[in-house]
């Protein structure tokens, strides 16, 4: 009990040391815009991540009448694993509805690969080869100038990790000339504090979103307030500390070459 109770001390302040480190480490790279794409495809490991991590950007570039595509890869639905999966995803699914009714985006600029959440395959998984191939086929049918999906070092959720792989190996084998780019979402919170000089800060860039906050904060909403009977929002317990950074009026990327 006792080494339980200083864990519970000690994991808030090793938050707050590792968030401020990041944040001191922000303040040297320059708030910049990523160039005028025409069209960007937006890969979610999760009904949510898209908003957390880019929500912002989303609603700049469908103002801009950017050519705008998400890829949703689970619905979501071990957010709640003590609660019916069918039912988590049903209710996660309704409200990406809402959402993209609320951003102006059309459910034909979506896709849905419905792969198992908590298990999006990584390499050498059998159904790795089988989910880049959908996500190829996408690309070859929207060719986006850009993709957008989790950084690598989102190092938790795993499915973060494994959708990046994923990405990667779609666009390399799709031979289409498309910058990638890595966004974070649980990065400042889950990443080993140990991990921050492995970050390759010249190409990190912080989108300003400072125009479109109020927007993001009601997309943000539709996602976490809703609740099921015993109060816990439909995405999870997503702790204070994680969705902290994101009051910041910047979005955060890394960009990367596919070769």
């Amino acid at each position: 009990m006792a080494l339980a109770g200083l864990k519970k001390i000690i994991k808030p302040v090793y938050q707050e040391v590792k968030w401020r480190l990041i944040e001191m480490r922000l303040l040297l790279s320059q708030a910049a815009a990523i160039p005028d794409y025409e069209s960007m495809l937006v890969i979610a490991p999760h009904p949510d991540d898209e908003v957390i991590g880019l929500g912002g950007l989303l609603v700049e570039s469908i103002r801009a009448k950017k050519r705008i595509h998400v890829v949703y890869l689970t619905d979501g639905e071990k957010s709640l694993d003590d609660l019916e999966p069918s039912i988590v995803a049903g209710q996660r699914l309704a409200l990406t509805r809402k959402v993209l009714s609320s951003l102006g985006l059309p459910e034909s600029q979506t896709s849905r690969l419905h792969l198992p959440d908590g298990s999006i395959p990584h390499p050498g998984h059998v159904n790795h080869d089988a989910a880049v191939k959908q996500l190829e086929a996408i690309l070859y049918e929207f060719r986006p100038d850009a993709v957008f999906v989790t950084h690598p070092l989102d190092t938790w959720p795993f499915d973060h990790v494994a959708a990046f792989e994923l990405a990667v190996q779609a666009v390399r084998k799709s031979r289409l000339s498309c910058r990638l780019y890595g966004y974070w979402v649980w990065l400042r919170y889950s990443m080993p504090l140990n991990k921050i000089a492995v970050i390759c800060w010249n190409d990190i860039i912080k989108i300003p979103v400072d125009d479109v906050m109020a927007e993001k904060r009601k997309l943000l909403d539709l996602y976490l307030k809703p609740a099921c009977a015993d109060g816990r929002s439909w995405s999870g317990e997503l702790p204070d500390s994680m969705l902290k950074p994101f009051e910041r009026p910047y979005e955060v990327v890394q960009r990367y070459i596919v070769s």
